[in-house]
């Protein structure tokens, strides 16, 4: 279900606490990008922008749109796919120092 469009806007554009960072995940059209579930770890992932479609290591695949909120790191991920026409931008919050092995920095924007 996707969430309210003031709540998602304020998830983006807001100063969050000092102890939570926010990062964003952009996907051209049709690209895509293999990751895990550590790479998530502790994130709410909202799909800001597009559509993406996550492929999971036992074959599974699904779609979300924009709106749709999610908690990746309990998934066992394989890929992340930008599956629509427009690009797909995932906005990711977590607690500041949450335990991760692999960071994503795609755009390289760490925001409080």
């Amino acid at each position: 279900m996707p969430l309210d469009a003031d709540l998602a806007e304020s998830l983006g554009l807001r100063d969050l606490p000092a102890a939570f960072e926010r990062f964003r995940v952009v996907l051209a059209p049709g690209d895509s990008r293999p990751t895990r579930p550590a790479d998530w770890a502790g994130c709410l992932v909202l799909v800001e922008r597009g559509s993406i479609e996550v492929d999971c290591d036992a074959g599974g695949s699904r779609s979300f749109a924009a709106g749709d909120l999610l908690a990746l790191d309990w998934l066992p991920l394989r890929t992340l796919r930008s599956s629509g026409a427009d690009e797909a931008c995932l906005l990711a919050i977590r607690r500041c120092g949450e335990p991760s092995d692999s960071p994503i920095r795609v755009q390289g924007e760490t925001t409080r």
